[in-house]
């Protein structure tokens, strides 16, 4: 290729910068997104139809200026219309609302802006006309630079996280200011002249595009906190219903099983029936009326449904729980504490294949002013950690792994700490709750 056909390439090059800048920002902003089937498929077709609508829009580009203010309006309704169009496209790749893909390119957008400033500061100096290949080599290293830091200090914030229900008028407060930046686009090659001014101008909105991604992901950031008390205080509601509804099951089944009892004494006395069927009907009989008595009211009620569950699916569930050292604690909580901790016991050990390691221990004793509980299980192993908890293995992660989160809550509620651990197949759950010291008359007088 001659200097005359590079310079061509280079220019046609330089007139699509725009949206070869835009659309990586878009993909890196949405790599954590849901895809859609055929995703790779979609994507190349979206780049393509954005690319071709983009030079399309420079081609038909009127030649000559009419006048500063239209040919401002008319270079922002370009790029206005070319991002709304990114937009649509996306949706069409990832299996989430538009309201999440919105998020993801008006972040996008403003991460391509904040690149094209600082490219911008490197190349004050060059001349476009006769430069232009030192000019794109300047921007093929700072855009990447830009997006790789912009990844780790906001994008990868997406990484196994699922959008919140987000509000719309933060979502649009967010695109309305990408809209302003479109528009500084055009408005800077008209009204800012003077490389003091030029610089002072890249910085200011070196620092609003900044602000922007900080506004938008401190926004996702409380968006996800939100989620999540909301799904805990779900998880607290189904806890307390599940109580209510297992303590009167475990009552109506004590009955049945004493008048049940009754029946058999009865027939061993006065019927004829074979020993070994009644052995076998009182076997039966027996494993509902396992009441396991902790000295906590609650704790029985919750330990004695596990266990009566447990039986059913060949599980081994052994307690050793002092129930009294845990008074201090709200029903509600109990049952939320202890219920997600078996469940999620119970629910490991049935992924196993071997039924000899379908065993589940659970202790519970005072030492020195703490209560301490033990429960573990065997497991799969490699669990992944993520802040110190177990990484949900379902896609619907709003929906599941909050079971280790309640324990966490509750134990933190009352001062206490929870630790979680795996070694080789056995997973361990260790949590320890100051027991408070009553406070004496005495003392309080």
């Amino acid at each position: 290729m001659d200097a005359t056909g590079w310079t061509a390439f280079s220019m046609a090059v330089f007139s699509l910068e725009y949206i070869f800048q835009l659309l990586p920002a878009e993909l890196l902003a949405a790599w954590s997104l849901r895809r859609q089937a055929r995703f790779p498929l979609r994507a190349t077709a979206a780049c393509l139809l954005s690319v071709a609508l983009y030079a399309l829009l420079q081609r038909f580009s009127p030649s000559i200026s009419l006048g500063p203010v239209f040919d401002t309006l008319l270079a922002g309704w370009k790029y206005l219309f070319v991002f709304a169009f990114t937009v649509l496209c996306l949706r069409m790749c990832y299996a989430e609302n538009i309201w999440s893909v919105l998020f993801c390119c008006t972040a996008a957008q403003a991460t391509q802006h904040l690149a094209h400033r600082v490219r911008d500061l490197f190349t004050l100096g060059l001349s476009q006309g006769f430069q232009l290949p030192l000019f794109l080599a300047v921007t093929a290293l700072v855009f990447p630079a830009v997006f790789t830091a912009v990844y780790f200090l906001f994008f990868r914030k997406l990484r196994n996280r699922q959008f919140p229900n987000i509000n719309n008028r933060n979502m649009i407060f967010a695109a309305s200011a990408c809209v302003i930046l479109c528009l500084f686009i055009a408005v800077h090659d008209y009204a800012i002249s003077g490389t003091e001014g030029r610089v002072a101008f890249d910085l200011a909105m070196i620092l609003v595009c900044f602000f922007i991604l900080c506004y938008q992901f401190g926004f996702l950031d409380h968006s996800w906190q939100q989620a999540e008390y909301e799904a805990l205080q779900q998880a607290f509601q189904s806890a307390r219903k599940q109580y209510e509804m297992t303590r009167e099951n475990i009552e109506i089944i004590n009955i049945k099983c004493h008048d049940i009892r009754k029946q058999i004494r009865y027939l061993g006395r006065e019927a004829n029936v074979d020993e070994s069927a009644l052995k076998e009907i009182t076997d039966a009989v027996r494993i509902y009326d396992a009441t396991i008595r902790t000295g906590s009211p609650v704790l029985d009620v919750i330990l004695t449904d596990r266990s009566i569950y447990c039986d059913r699916n060949r599980i081994h569930l052994g307690c050793m729980v002092d129930g009294a050292c845990l008074s201090f604690i709200h029903s509600m909580d109990m049952a939320s504490l202890f219920g997600n901790l078996i469940d999620n016991a119970i629910e490991a050990v049935m992924q196993l294949e071997n039924p000899e390691k379908a065993i589940i221990n659970l202790t519970v004793h005072s030492v020195g002013g703490m209560a301490l509980i033990h429960c573990e299980n065997y497991c799969r192993p490699g669990v992944t950690f993520e802040d110190g908890l177990p990484v949900t293995t379902k896609q619907d992660k709003y929906v599941h792994g909050f079971g280790v989160k309640s324990i966490r809550f509750v134990a933190e509620k009352y001062g206490g700490t929870v630790t979680l651990s795996q070694e080789d197949d056995v997973f361990s759950v260790n949590i320890s709750i100051p027991i408070p010291v009553p406070i004496s008359r005495s003392e309080n007088a």
